[in-house]
This record gives structure tokens, C-alpha cells and sequence, in this order.
């Protein structure tokens, strides 16, 4: 009788192991947050105790807000996996994705949704239980969660690990085992394999003459460097519900983004991957249509977000704020706009400073006032310059602090020594110096 295992979390894992050498899984909790496990799962992994516990780390904190809000029940699962297992654990990082359990196929379920915070609790969690940690050397699902053919090359790694540190644990071993999947699943993912795909099984490869045509004329405007070219028809194909083009969208567009100037061009191109049911374009798209500037474009881009918003992105949220600051494609409403700026600035978002700031100011109270400064004072003394910016206004019109053109002015010259940009911000408050 070969190695047993149980497993906590994932379908993946435990199809992984019965399908891979001569393993066992005695018991698992599939599907489940192992935060939040029952007394009664915890007894059932307990009493059909395998030899080691295999965890995936990434169904760790689902609907969770704040990891420091769980401190508790991350060190009662650390207790039992101590008590139970001791140090014989692996805990594997993946991304988030759920499979299917029949044994049929290995697939992600489409539509899947990052966790939140799933990292930050796994390292919690890894600071109370000696483990071994098994993670991924190649970021290879897709965005949208859509089936493709390298999963099973996944199962193979995963397992080949697990072998590893179950029967000798050799690092070497680990390395070249990482090395040889990574080279893998670059070469599924390259154009030549995908090209090989087509010529070779285009039963498999293909839905359709037409699709067929669009496959290949994509792969020949890539192979051409045709960039434009190749980002419409990328498009095109995923237009239509054919996510064979989904793994080179991002790519394709960003090849042309930085060179094109036709704006209309780009939003269509991003409006058909948005549709398709992609998350990456629809920020771009948003911050194209407001440069547009137009009713019907503020509505389609309030409209490309929200469900976004829903899932709590915080780049989404960035927009949405933006949009109610200043009534684009909605009514204005300050008060939203700073609740939807306060949850980035709460979850510790990259400049969510500037935009509760920028919310803040436009409000225009004394308590607004008295509240937007602490929020560029330290960032502005560290030298950045967006909060340098803000906080030269304050003192330009006296706004939570006391008017000092002239230190305003002073900041505002340091800043246009880096970045020319703010010249303008230079000009105004030398001349408000002179008045």
C-alpha cells in the first residue's frame, strides 16, 4: 500500500493524489474554507488520519474582510494541524480555482473570483505550523477561469512534488522538477505550440471553418508583427465566444496599446474582451470612455465596472469613486464617492490617499478640510509627489492648514525639478506669492 493522504480544500488536490502513483486520500473536506471547518469534518479528517495532510492554501479566507479579524481561527486550524499531523503537512499555493470532482477532467469552473487576502492569511497561518509548501512556478490559469490543456501537466508536477517530500525530500529534485514544468507550460502557452494544436488536431483545435481561419490569421499577423492586426482579430475570435484567443488577449493589446492612437480603435477592441467576460480590459476601457467625455460614453463605462465593484476590486472602486466625485455616468453624490474612496484607503490600496483626498476637497467643509491633510502630510514628506502636490494647495488656499503661499510654493518647486508636468500648479502659486 502506497503513501495516504488527507486533503482540505480542494477537488483538485484530491484527484491529483488518487489518480497519481499508488497514493491514497483516507478522508477530505472538499470545497470548504479550512478556517471554518465543523467539528464534524475535523473529526472525520481526524479519525480517517492519513499519513500526511495536503492543504490548498488558496481556499484560505473566502468572504473574509480583515485577516487580523481571524486571528483566532487561524491559530485553532494551526492547533490541529499540529495535533493531528505534527510536521507531516504540505501546503500547496495555487490560484484560486475550483474543479470538477468526477474524475472526468481536470477544469477550472469558469467565473472563479480571487479570494481575499488569501495570501496574507496563508502567511499567517505558515508562521504557526512547520510545513513543507509546494507553489506553482508558473502562473498558468486563466483569467476568466476557462478550461485549457495544461492542466493536467499541473496534476503531474504537483504530484512528482509530492513524491518528493513524502519519500525523500531532495530541494534539487523540487528545483528541476519546477524548471521542467515552468518550460512546460511556456511552450503550451507559445504561439509555435498553439500553431502545432491547430495543424496537427484541428478536430480538437478548432469549432468551426471560420474560427479556423480567424486562429490562423491571427498567428500569421503575430508572425508578421502586424500588432494592430493581430489585437482585432484577438478580439474577434473571443467576440464570439471562442476562448482559444483568451490566454494571448492581455498580450495582444498591450503589444499596440502604448503605440496606437486611434482611441476608438481601442475601445472597441477592449469593449469585445470585456464582453467576453474578461476583468483586465474593463479598468482600460473605463479611463478611455472618460477621456471621451460624451453621455452615452460616461454610461457605458459606470455600466463596464460594477459588477467589478461587486466583487470589492479595488481599481474598480478607484473609478466608481471617481465617477460619483464628479456625477459622470451617474448622479453626483460625494458622500458615496468618499465611502467607495475610504474602503481603498481602509484596505491599504496604492493611492487610495490621493483619491480620498481628492473626494475630501471637493467636499469643501472645514471638517473635509481638517481630514484630507493627515492623508498627504507623511507621503509628501517621503518625497511623494502626487501628495506634495495636494498638500501645496492646502497651503496656497489655507485649506486644514494655515495659508502659506510661499512654503507651497517652495514644495511646488521641488516637485517640477522631477516632474514638469505641475508647472502649471508652479505658476498659479507664484503668482498668488505676488498678490
Amino acid at each position: 500500500m502506497g503513501t495516504s493522504y488527507n486533503v482540505i480544500g480542494s477537488s483538485f488536490l484530491k484527484e491529483t493524489l488518487e489518480n497519481h502513483s499508488d497514493s491514497v486520500v483516507k478522508a477530505s473536506v472538499i470545497d470548504s474554507n479550512p478556517l471554518f471547518l465543523t467539528d464534524g469534518e475535523r473529526e472525520n479528517l481526524a479519525s480517517g488520519k492519513g499519513d500526511w495532510l495536503v492543504m490548498d492554501g488558496t481556499c484560505l479566507g473566502c468572504g473574509v474582510d480583515s485577516p487580523e479579524d481571524i486571528a483566532e481561527d487561524i491559530e485553532s486550524l494551526a492547533r490541529f494541524m499540529r495535533k493531528t499531523w505534527n510536521r507531516k503537512i504540505i501546503f500547496v499555493s495555487m490560484r484560486p480555482s475550483a474543479f470538477c470532482a468526477r474524475g472526468e477532467c481536470l477544469r477550472p469552473m469558469p467565473g472563479y473570483k480571487p479570494l481575499l487576502k488569501s495570501a496574507e492569511i496563508s502567511a499567517k497561518l505558515m508562521d504557526s505550523v512547520v510545513c513543507y509548501i509546494i507553489t506553482l512556478p508558473f502562473d498558468c490559469i486563466s483569467k476568466d477561469g476557462k478550461p485549457y490543456q495544461y492542466i493536467p501537466r499541473i496534476a503531474e508536477y504537483i504530484g512528482s512534488v509530492i513524491d518528493v517530500i513524502t519519500v525523500k525530500y531532495d530541494r534539487s529534485a523540487m528545483d528541476k522538477l519546477a524548471m521542467a514544468c515552468s518550460i512546460d507550460l511556456r511552450r503550451m502557452l507559445s504561439t509555435d505550440w498553439v500553431k502545432r494544436a491547430i495543424n496537427e488536431k484541428p478536430e480538437e483545435a478548432t469549432t468551426g471553418k471560420d474560427t479556423e481561419a480567424l486562429r490562423r490569421a491571427y498567428l500569421e499577423a503575430v508572425a508578421e508583427d502586424k500588432k494592430a492586426k493581430a489585437c482585432a482579430i484577438c478580439a474577434d475570435i473571443v467576440s464570439r465566444g471562442d476562448m482559444w484567443a483568451a490566454p494571448f488577449s492581455e498580450k495582444s493589446y498591450q503589444a499596440i496599446a502604448k503605440i496606437c492612437k486611434d482611441d476608438e480603435a481601442r475601445i472597441g477592441w477592449l469593449r469585445k474582451f470585456s464582453q467576453a467576460g474578461m476583468d483586465w480590459p474593463k479598468p482600460i476601457l473605463f479611463d478611455l470612455l472618460w477621456k471621451a467625455k460624451t453621455p452615452e460614453a460616461d454610461a457605458e463605462m459606470v455600466d463596464t465596472i460594477r459588477e467589478m465593484v461587486d466583487d470589492r476590486n479595488g481599481t474598480a472602486i478607484k473609478r466608481l469613486s471617481r465617477a460619483y466625485r464628479d456625477g459622470r455616468g451617474v448622479e453626483m453624490d460625494l458622500a458615496k464617492a468618499r465611502e467607495l474612496a475610504q474602503k481603498n484607503y481602509d484596505a491599504k490600496m496604492p493611492g487610495a490617499n490621493i483619491d480620498l483626498f481628492d473626494v475630501l476637497w471637493k467636499m469643501d467643509t472645514p471638517e473635509a478640510s481638517a481630514e484630507m491633510v493627515p492623508l498627504v502630510e507623511g507621503p509628501a514628506s517621503e518625497g511623494d509627489i502626487l501628495s506634495m502636490v495636494r498638500l501645496a494647495r492646502c497651503y496656497c488656499e489655507g485649506k486644514g492648514v494655515e495659508k502659506d503661499v510661499e512654503k507651497a510654493v517652495g514644495m511646488l518647486e521641488k516637485v517640477v525639478k522631477d516632474k514638469p508636468a505641475f508647472n502649471k500648479e508652479l505658476v498659479s502659486a507664484r503668482r498668488l506669492l505676488k498678490k
